[in-house]
Protein backbone atom coordinates (compact mmCIF):
# COMPACT_ATOMS: atom_id res chain seq x y z
CA UNK A 1 0.00 0.00 0.00
CA UNK A 2 2.51 2.45 1.13
CA UNK A 3 4.61 2.20 -2.60
CA UNK A 4 1.66 2.84 -4.80
CA UNK A 5 0.28 5.67 -2.12
CA UNK A 6 2.51 7.61 0.61
CA UNK A 7 0.29 7.85 3.25
CA UNK A 8 0.27 8.52 6.70
CA UNK A 9 1.53 5.70 9.38
CA UNK A 10 -2.27 5.60 10.48
CA UNK A 11 -3.80 5.77 7.11
CA UNK A 12 -1.90 2.36 6.32
CA UNK A 13 -2.67 0.94 9.54
CA UNK A 14 -6.19 2.25 9.16
CA UNK A 15 -6.22 0.38 5.74
CA UNK A 16 -4.77 -2.67 6.79
CA UNK A 17 -7.30 -3.06 10.10
CA UNK A 18 -9.95 -2.83 8.00
CA UNK A 19 -8.84 -5.34 5.59
CA UNK A 20 -8.02 -7.89 8.28
CA UNK A 21 -11.50 -7.04 9.90
CA UNK A 22 -12.90 -7.60 6.09
CA UNK A 23 -11.46 -11.40 6.45
CA UNK A 24 -12.93 -12.52 9.46
CA UNK A 25 -16.28 -13.16 7.69
CA UNK A 26 -14.81 -15.98 5.77
CA UNK A 27 -14.45 -17.75 9.52
CA UNK A 28 -17.38 -16.41 11.08
CA UNK A 29 -19.79 -19.22 12.85
CA UNK A 30 -22.30 -20.61 11.61
CA UNK A 31 -22.08 -19.92 8.93
CA UNK A 32 -19.00 -18.21 7.07
CA UNK A 33 -19.28 -16.52 3.42
CA UNK A 34 -18.19 -17.99 0.51
CA UNK A 35 -15.42 -16.60 -1.58
CA UNK A 36 -14.46 -17.69 -4.40
CA UNK A 37 -11.01 -15.55 -6.03
CA UNK A 38 -9.36 -15.62 -9.05
CA UNK A 39 -5.89 -13.75 -8.83
CA UNK A 40 -3.57 -12.78 -11.34
CA UNK A 41 -0.87 -14.30 -11.28
CA UNK A 42 1.74 -11.50 -12.81
CA UNK A 43 0.52 -9.86 -8.97
CA UNK A 44 2.21 -12.80 -7.43
CA UNK A 45 5.59 -12.38 -9.11
CA UNK A 46 5.58 -8.06 -9.12
CA UNK A 47 6.32 -7.79 -5.75
CA UNK A 48 4.39 -4.58 -4.12
CA UNK A 49 6.93 -5.01 -0.93
CA UNK A 50 9.44 -6.59 0.90
CA UNK A 51 10.33 -10.38 0.15
CA UNK A 52 9.65 -11.33 3.72
CA UNK A 53 6.06 -9.89 3.53
CA UNK A 54 5.52 -11.62 -0.11
CA UNK A 55 6.41 -14.53 1.63
CA UNK A 56 4.18 -14.21 4.36
CA UNK A 57 1.33 -12.85 2.02
CA UNK A 58 1.72 -16.12 -0.59
CA UNK A 59 1.58 -18.29 2.48
CA UNK A 60 -1.49 -16.75 4.09
CA UNK A 61 -2.87 -17.60 0.13
CA UNK A 62 -2.15 -21.09 0.75
CA UNK A 63 -3.32 -21.90 4.00
CA UNK A 64 -6.89 -20.29 2.95
CA UNK A 65 -7.17 -22.37 -0.25
CA UNK A 66 -7.60 -25.13 2.35
CA UNK A 67 -10.56 -23.58 3.61
CA UNK A 68 -13.71 -25.57 2.32
CA UNK A 69 -15.62 -21.78 1.86
CA UNK A 70 -12.84 -20.33 -0.01
CA UNK A 71 -12.04 -21.16 -4.14
CA UNK A 72 -9.02 -19.66 -5.11
CA UNK A 73 -7.51 -19.85 -8.43
CA UNK A 74 -4.35 -18.27 -10.32
CA UNK A 75 -5.11 -16.54 -14.02
CA UNK A 76 -2.18 -17.60 -16.21
CA UNK A 77 0.54 -14.40 -16.96
CA UNK A 78 -1.50 -12.52 -19.94
CA UNK A 79 -4.91 -13.71 -19.09
CA UNK A 80 -6.52 -11.79 -16.68
CA UNK A 81 -5.37 -7.99 -18.41
CA UNK A 82 -6.67 -9.19 -21.81
CA UNK A 83 -10.31 -10.31 -20.03
CA UNK A 84 -10.72 -7.99 -17.11
CA UNK A 85 -8.44 -5.13 -17.91
CA UNK A 86 -6.39 -2.90 -15.25
CA UNK A 87 -8.04 -3.14 -11.80
CA UNK A 88 -9.55 -5.92 -9.42
CA UNK A 89 -13.39 -6.60 -9.80
CA UNK A 90 -15.04 -7.61 -6.60
CA UNK A 91 -18.51 -9.62 -7.24
CA UNK A 92 -21.03 -10.00 -4.56
CA UNK A 93 -24.08 -11.85 -4.48
CA UNK A 94 -26.39 -11.52 -1.39
CA UNK A 95 -28.14 -14.56 -0.18
CA UNK A 96 -31.38 -12.80 0.35
CA UNK A 97 -33.86 -12.72 -2.25
CA UNK A 98 -34.32 -9.72 -4.08
CA UNK A 99 -31.25 -7.91 -3.40
CA UNK A 100 -29.25 -7.21 -6.64
CA UNK A 101 -25.68 -8.51 -7.00
CA UNK A 102 -22.95 -5.64 -6.05
CA UNK A 103 -19.78 -4.67 -8.76
CA UNK A 104 -16.85 -3.21 -6.69
CA UNK A 105 -14.66 -2.03 -9.12
CA UNK A 106 -11.11 -0.63 -7.32
CA UNK A 107 -9.03 1.71 -9.29
CA UNK A 108 -5.84 3.53 -7.90
CA UNK A 109 -7.72 6.75 -7.20
CA UNK A 110 -10.79 5.50 -7.02
CA UNK A 111 -13.89 3.12 -6.75
CA UNK A 112 -17.06 2.77 -9.61
CA UNK A 113 -19.84 0.45 -8.60
CA UNK A 114 -21.89 -0.17 -11.74
CA UNK A 115 -25.35 -0.33 -10.83
CA UNK A 116 -27.30 -1.00 -13.94
CA UNK A 117 -28.17 -4.41 -14.70
CA UNK A 118 -26.40 -5.15 -18.07
CA UNK A 119 -23.28 -3.49 -16.28
CA UNK A 120 -23.68 -6.31 -13.26
CA UNK A 121 -24.39 -8.92 -15.79
CA UNK A 122 -21.08 -8.12 -18.12
CA UNK A 123 -19.20 -8.57 -15.20
CA UNK A 124 -20.42 -11.58 -14.47
CA UNK A 125 -19.55 -12.81 -18.22
CA UNK A 126 -15.58 -11.43 -17.12
CA UNK A 127 -15.64 -13.34 -14.32
CA UNK A 128 -16.30 -16.29 -15.61
CA UNK A 129 -14.74 -16.24 -18.53
CA UNK A 130 -11.78 -16.00 -15.99
CA UNK A 131 -12.46 -18.80 -13.97
CA UNK A 132 -12.86 -21.04 -17.30
CA UNK A 133 -9.52 -19.79 -18.13
CA UNK A 134 -7.51 -20.05 -14.86
CA UNK A 135 -6.16 -23.26 -13.49
CA UNK A 136 -8.27 -25.23 -11.59
CA UNK A 137 -8.23 -24.39 -7.60
CA UNK A 138 -6.28 -28.42 -6.86
CA UNK A 139 -3.48 -27.00 -8.71
CA UNK A 140 -3.84 -23.58 -7.02
CA UNK A 141 -1.12 -24.77 -4.10
CA UNK A 142 1.37 -26.00 -6.17
CA UNK A 143 1.89 -22.75 -8.13
CA UNK A 144 1.92 -20.60 -5.19
CA UNK A 145 4.56 -22.89 -4.05
CA UNK A 146 6.51 -22.25 -7.07
CA UNK A 147 6.11 -18.66 -6.57
CA UNK A 148 6.97 -18.64 -3.12
CA UNK A 149 10.27 -20.43 -3.83
CA UNK A 150 11.44 -17.70 -5.65
CA UNK A 151 10.97 -15.40 -2.69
Amino acid sequence: MRRLRPESEAEVERRVEFRMRRQRVLRRRPRPLNLWVVLDEGALWRPACAPATMRMQIRHIIEQCRRPNVTIQIAPLGISGQVAGDGSLTLVRFPQQGLQDMVYLERPDNAVYPTRRAEIEHHWHIFNTLVTEAAPPEQTPRVLARILSTY
